[in-house]
């Protein structure tokens, strides 16, 4: 086999790397950092009353929080519609080309759409707007240009343009996407704060990885709680339909009889929260302390489903 000769390339001590205007990499690295910084900060200064209409919008959406873009401005939009959705939000991300070729079944009138396109002129995002109409659909645009298609057949259109991109060409969506990111984590978390009933550490401590509770664990103890599994051995049924509903509740509703009832109802779900923590616990320590016992428990149940009670086997790692 030959062997190709290669030769070693020796930096000059002392050399910095040239970036595209003469400059070193460090100097482009503090000059994208700058003009991003300023883009956001700009945003701070122009927020105003559509804002808190946008807020209040998706706040009395009575289904779920469509987020919508193509591109990088739907690279975007789906970390806002995953942030929303870990904030207490139900979101999700649909892509405008998908929806065009079936995927408006994912739709419904309840809903609320979030828009993204810096042009506001994206044909893909436009042509979802007559549907938007014909359903009933209010639609929230956050857009570069107030005066495009998108800010002009918008609900509410929140200002997201900026000075200039990063990129020295002006060619990659690079500090738009920035300020567009930067105003979706904004309505996110003035909807959790503004809206919400529930306490931040509460909010936290429903997360399972804050219980220490791993994947594989959250799903032993989905199915244990599902089919009645008791640590304490009586098959008492009554918190496994109390956890199992409790789960199923929407957030929404919370918020409602929180508004109806509200210091009464607002402690009794804070109670009813952390009465869920703790059977989370005791059921995964006495899962992981017995698992033979978890699983003959669960088995002896007539109506557990016979490739459910497989998957439990295999989650407890038995023969």
């Amino acid at each position: 086999m030959r062997r190709v000769a290669t030769s070693k390339v020796t930096k000059p001590k002392g050399a910095r790397a040239a970036s595209p205007k003469g400059g070193t990499s460090l100097d482009v690295g503090r000059r994208v950092l700058g003009i991003e910084a300023r883009a956001v900060q700009a945003l701070v200064q122009r927020l105003d009353g559509g804002f808190s209409e946008a807020v209040d919008l998706l706040y009395h959406c009575k289904g779920k929080v469509v987020v919508s873009g193509m591109g990088k401005s739907g690279l975007i939009g789906q970390k806002i519609a995953a942030t929303m959705a870990s904030t207490g939000t139900p979101s999700f991300f649909l892509h405008p080309a998908e929806g065009l070729h079936g995927d408006l079944g994912m739709l419904a009138r309840r809903d609320v759409l979030i828009a993204i396109s810096n042009s506001g002129e994206t044909q893909e995002i436009l042509q979802l707007l007559p549907f938007m109409e014909r359903m009933g659909i209010p639609v929230v645009a956050i857009v570069g240009r107030m005066g495009s298609t998108l800010a002009k057949n918008s609900a509410v259109a929140l200002d997201v343009s900026v000075a200039e991109e990063a990129c020295p060409m002006g060619l990659a969506p690079t500090a738009s996407t920035t300020a567009t990111l930067a105003m979706g984590d904004a309505l996110a978390v003035a909807l959790r704060i503004a809206v919400r009933t529930w306490e931040d550490s509460m909010f936290r401590n429903l997360s399972p990885a804050a219980l220490g509770i791993t994947g594989r664990q959250s799903e032993l103890i989905e199915l244990a709680l599902t089919y009645g599994f008791r640590p304490d051995g009586k098959g008492n049924m009554l918190a496994a339909t109390m956890v199992t509903s409790f789960l199923e509740l929407d957030s929404r509703v919370l918020h409602g009889l929180g508004k109806v009832g509200g210091p009464l109802v607002q402690a009794k779900a804070d109670r009813e929260g952390r009465t869920l923590l703790k059977v989370f616990a005791r059921v995964s320590r006495a899962i992981e302390a017995n698992p033979v016992d978890a699983y003959q428990r669960v088995s002896a149940r007539p109506d557990v489903p016979k490739p459910e009670l497989e998957e439990f086997r295999r989650l407890l790692r038995l023969p």
